[in-house]
């Protein structure tokens, strides 16, 4: 999973933007935040991309509703 938040502290701070930058050049996929498809590529892009969340937090997960088995049953038939 990539994630602005690279400490997983869930606020993204400067050092989040500093180990994305020490990542730009290689294929790690947790820094590859624009899915560009070269790969998993890290780029300039991915630490622009991360920058602009500075000071953005995450204290509880997305919430999501749970799909009942029949639906999921139907959907691989």
């Amino acid at each position: 999973v990539s994630s602005p938040d690279q400490d997983g502290d869930k606020i993204v701070t400067s050092g989040d933007i500093l180990a994305l930058t020490a990542k730009v050049g290689t294929n790690d996929p947790t820094g590859d935040l624009d899915c560009d498809p070269t790969g998993f590529r890290v780029s300039a892009n991915d630490v622009l991309l991360a920058q602009d969340h500075v000071g953005h937090n995450c204290d509880a997960p997305t919430p999501s509703l749970q799909p009942s088995w029949g639906r999921v049953r139907v959907h691989y038939r």
